[in-house]
């Protein structure tokens, strides 16, 4: 019930260790926790001790989230000249979830391409037929 309490009680707060005197401006997309080694840099060995130093509760991902979302923004989405990128994205983000939503119905049918192959072949050959026949009627 205390965790619940703390968590309403600091929403809309600056996270606990941002400091205005040292960090300066509030950056919605900067983490102001103590810096620490990148995914990237590590040796196999060190990364049971690098995940035991992450906070893995509800608070922490949702600001982590919520950090990345305000990043993302601030490249892609805010610049003056991206007219078309939200839009665009959303599209591509749309097909990706409409082609991960078939992904079972056009795997399993195994035919699926062969009927589409057959159908496009049989179109083709009638635009073709009909071209000859007015090409060389009489």
């Amino acid at each position: 019930m205390n965790y619940i309490k703390s968590f309403i009680n600091s929403m809309g707060c600056y996270p606990l260790e941002y400091n205005r005197a040292v960090h300066g401006p509030y950056d919605p997309c900067r983490y102001y926790g103590k810096p620490d080694t990148h995914v990237m840099d590590l040796k196999i060995s060190e990364i049971p001790g690098w995940l035991s130093r992450r906070r893995f509760d509800p608070y922490s991902m949702i600001c982590a989230v919520a950090r990345w979302r305000n990043r993302h923004q601030v490249r892609y989405i805010f610049p003056y000249k991206s007219k078309s990128t939200y839009y665009l994205q959303m599209l591509f983000l749309f097909w990706v979830l409409s082609y991960a939503n078939g992904y079972k119905t056009t795997h399993i049918r195994s035919s699926y391409l062969g009927n589409v192959q057959k159908w496009f072949h049989y179109i083709t050959q009638m635009c073709i037929t009909s071209l000859y026949n007015l090409v060389n009627a009489k």
